[in-house]
C-alpha cells in the first residue's frame, strides 16, 4: 500500500494490532552519486528510496526490501543502506502518529550478517524501544542529502 504524505512516499510494511512500521523517502537535494546512478531518469522520492535503501546497483536493478521485526520490547527495521555516498544519510525516525517524527530513541547498529550486501552498502538495524509509544508507534527510514537538520 502506498499513501502520499508530506513530501515523501510512505509504504506500509506491516502491522500488528495498533502497531505499524513505515518506510518513507523524502526528496530534499541532489548528490553526484545519485545523479550518476539515475542514468538520466527522473529524480523523485521513489528513486531516492531505491538509491539509498536496498542496495540496487543501478536504477534498473532489483533491491532488497527492508524487513521489520517486533519483540516484547523493541520495534526494528533492517535494511541495506548505501554508505558510499558522503552526501547521503539514512535516518531512522520514530513517531506516535504519521505527522510527528523524531530521531530521539532510534538506535542504528550494523546487522550481524552482511552476507549478500553489495559493495558500498551495509545492512543496518534501526530499533526503538516500544515503551516510547502509547497505543501505537511508527518507525520509518528517511533518506536525505546534506547536513543534518539542527
Amino acid at each position: 500500500m502506498t499513501a502520499a504524505h508530506g513530501s515523501g512516499i510512505h509504504r506500509f510494511l506491516g502491522a500488528l494490532g495498533a502497531t505499524a512500521w513505515v518506510f518513507a523517502a523524502s526528496l530534499t537535494a541532489d548528490a553526484s552519486g545519485w545523479s550518476t546512478w539515475l542514468r538520466g531518469r527522473e529524480q523523485d522520492a521513489e528513486s531516492l528510496a531505491k538509491y539509498a535503501i536496498g542496495g540496487a546497483a543501478t536504477v534498473e536493478a532489483p533491491s532488497e526490501k527492508p524487513t521489520w521485526s517486533i519483540t516484547a520490547t523493541t520495534l526494528s527495521l533492517t535494511a541495506i543502506v548505501r554508505t558510499n555516498d558522503t552526501e547521503l544519510r539514512v535516518e531512522g525516525e520514530v513517531g506516535d502518529s504519521l505527522d510527528r517524527w523524531s530521531l530521539d530513541g532510534v538506535v542504528r547498529t550494523p546487522a550481524a550478517s552482511q552476507s549478500g550486501v553489495p559493495e558500498g552498502c551495509q545492512r543496518q538495524v534501526f530499533s526503538v524501544d516500544r515503551s516510547l509509544g502509547q497505543d501505537r508507534l511508527f518507525l520509518r527510514l528517511r533518506p536525505v542529502f546534506g547536513a543534518p537538520d539542527i
